[in-house]
């Protein structure tokens, strides 16, 4: 019987000078409460290291000892969730890297003692022990400059990264077994990181708990897509809500390790449509935090009732939730078959830094005088504004300004306000998803090279342009839309643009029948281009998030669109009072905080993206 191996370990209870983290613990209670509820207990063999139990010696021996227990047929996973670093190699060691340094993972007893970090040629080594024994092995390390083995300057979000190591360990203070191979990584070993080599690993916030953002956001995928998913699908799932971090898997190259099922197939599948059963004391939904859901707002409803029969959540556990009926009273023998009705998400988390007069009426305009209803203020968060020099800067959490900055005079606060509300509408639906929905698989997204028959789905997909006579020319896609079910539905695809507009020109509304491929801008080839005012020379980007919008019955796409960052909202939109559907509903409770509309009929629906990044080369 297949087995599978885990060692876990997160630290927050760093010793000074290193920086305490708050979600390390958290992020594994995360992961021991997804494997513990979708692994066999026979099945799971798991080991857990907190704080000062994440010794270098227990996390080395917890591989040598618990990891290489794994042989083939068996799944072993190695998931560290700290501080990350780099630090120099000894002088005999030197020679293996280009400048000489090395990333790090720093363990609970690092840098005290004599003890050094854990290098990453030496969790090669490691890495390599227990594949050599034939087991399939994982690493999954949310810390920064992740993807060599290495969470990151504060921009607003508390980051996982410890000062670089001046001085290097001593020959004999690291593993014997490293060589002149170490640290290159074995294509067998599938490793997902946090963040590129060049990116810190943040921590955030949800329902007031901190978790690192990779680790929320993978296993948020996980727990959706199942068991049946492959690393690629699963992580091109977290990657699109992941913030201004961009998750790193290896191997890059389809067809190999990373185009396995996630750990082996061992997680039982993710369960299909929610269904809402009486467990002797209360009704409960059999979704919960690990699925995506944050707060006691949320409403479900029977499938297909009308008028709804709704019920609301109470109380949000790991992988359930308690909820209340509402206005009836169910058949407690019965279970209930449910689909997600009402999504109020959350205002959008900013931190303001600098100058305090200007912060004070930042803050005013934001909190009394309501100007960006889809903000809160908080001390770390994924948005920051930097109020200095008489400027105003706005930035993600991977400190890329999303935005011009706006001169600090004249009515600039409002300016400010109605800019960060803009952003964040636009990340609203950037991160909507139905944790439970019948129909997640049930369109599929393909992007095709122009002339071509390759999918490059699920992403992310990098693009170039070409240079010629003519000069630069954008490259082309065919973006096609497959429905694998025997009945029709009707689809919308939304494009996400890096000017923070939405548009559904590519496929404004339709219905797809059973069994049918159809494709978007009528089958005619789709140009990325940078965007009017982005001169087009070497090293320029620009990023296209295409979101499917998938549902039982018609809706508008009204709700989402949204104008690029600082034009005017079109005139005539449509009012909540002509809206009828469940993502109609969905929209206005994404973009339009204060919107309402007649109860729609209780129908299912689901989301998919893809995100497409095409740059000028050099």
């Amino acid at each position: 019987m297949a087995g599978l191996y885990a060692l876990v370990a997160g630290i927050d209870a760093y010793r000074p000078p290193l920086r305490t983290l708050e979600g390390s613990r958290n992020d594994a209670a995360l992961v021991v409460g997804l494997l513990r509820g979708r692994v066999a207990e026979p099945d799971l063999h798991l080991r857990v290291l907190l704080d000062e139990q994440a010794t270098r010696a227990a996390v080395i021996d917890g591989w040598r000892r618990h990891l290489a227990a794994a042989g083939p047929g068996d799944t072993a996973l190695f998931w560290y969730s700290g501080h990350g670093s780099t630090g120099p190699l000894p002088d005999e060691l030197r020679y293996t890297e280009a400048d000489g340094r090395c990333q790090t993972l720093v363990c609970f007893d690092s840098r005290h003692d004599g003890v050094p970090d854990l290098y990453d040629k030496e969790i090669a080594v490691l890495a390599r022990e227990v594949l050599d024994r034939g087991a399939h092995l994982v690493t999954v390390l949310d810390s920064c400059h992740a993807q060599s083995g290495h969470r990151g300057p504060a921009t607003g979000s508390r980051a996982r990264i410890a000062a670089a190591v001046t001085a290097a360990p001593p020959r004999e203070a690291l593993l014997a077994q490293l060589g002149d191979d170490a640290g290159v990584h074995d294509p067998r070993q599938v490793a997902l990181a946090a963040c590129q080599t060049f990116e810190v690993a943040y921590e955030t916030r949800d329902a007031g708990v901190a978790y690192g953002w990779f680790t929320r956001e993978l296993t948020r995928a996980v727990a959706v897509l199942g068991g049946t998913a492959t690393y690629r699908e699963i992580m091109a799932l977290a990657r699109a809500r992941a913030g201004g971090q961009h998750p790193a898997l290896e191997p890059h190259e389809p067809g190999g390790a990373a185009d396995r099922e996630f750990l082996g197939r061992l997680l039982r599948p993710a369960g299909g449509p929610v269904t809402m059963t009486h467990d002797g004391e209360d009704w409960t939904v059999d979704v919960g935090a690990l699925h995506g859901l944050t707060g006691t707002d949320h409403e479900f409803a029977v499938h297909g009732s009308d008028p709804p029969r709704a019920v609301r959540v109470v109380d949000v556990r790991t992988e359930r939730s308690v909820v209340a009926p509402v206005g009836w009273e169910p058949e407690r023998l019965r279970p209930y078959p449910m689909v997600l009705t009402r999504l109020p998400q959350p205002p959008v988390a900013v931190t303001l830094d600098g100058d305090p007069v200007a912060v004070a009426e930042l803050t005013r305009e934001i909190v009394a005088n309501r100007r960006a209803p889809h903000v809160r203020i908080e001390p770390a968060a994924g948005l920051r504004v930097t109020l200095a020099d008489r400027h105003v800067v706005i930035a993600g959490s991977g400190g890329e300004p999303p935005a011009a900055p706006i001169a600090a005079t004249g009515d600039w606060a409002a300016r400010t306000a109605a800019d960060l509300d803009h952003i964040a509408r636009w990340m609203r639906v950037r991160d909507l998803l139905n944790p439970g929905s019948s129909l997640r698989d049930a369109v599929h997204l393909e992007v095709l090279p122009a002339g071509g028959d390759t999918d490059l789905a699920p992403g992310p997909i990098h693009l170039e342009y070409t240079y010629g006579p003519q000069g630069w020319t954008p490259p082309a896609v065919t973006v096609r839309l497959v429905n694998t079910t025997d009945r029709r539905l009707y689809c919308v695809l939304l494009n996400l643009t890096d000017t923070f507009r939405i548009h559904a020109g590519l496929f404004p509304g339709e219905h797809v029948a059973a069994k049918w491929t159809t494709a978007a801008s009528a089958g005619r080839p789709i140009r990325l281009s940078l965007p009017p005012g982005r001169p087009i020379g070497p090293g320029a980007r620009v990023t296209d998030r295409l979101v499917l919008l998938v549902a039982e019955e018609e809706f508008s796409a009204e709700p989402f669109l949204l104008p690029r960052l600082r034009d005017p909202e079109p005139a005539g939109s449509r009012t909540a009072a002509a809206l009828t559907g469940v993502l109609d509903r969905i929209g206005l409770d994404v973009t339009r905080r204060d919107a309402d509309m007649a109860e729609p009929t209780a129908t299912d629906w689901a989301t998919r993206s893809i995100e497409i990044v095409t740059t000028v080369p050099s």
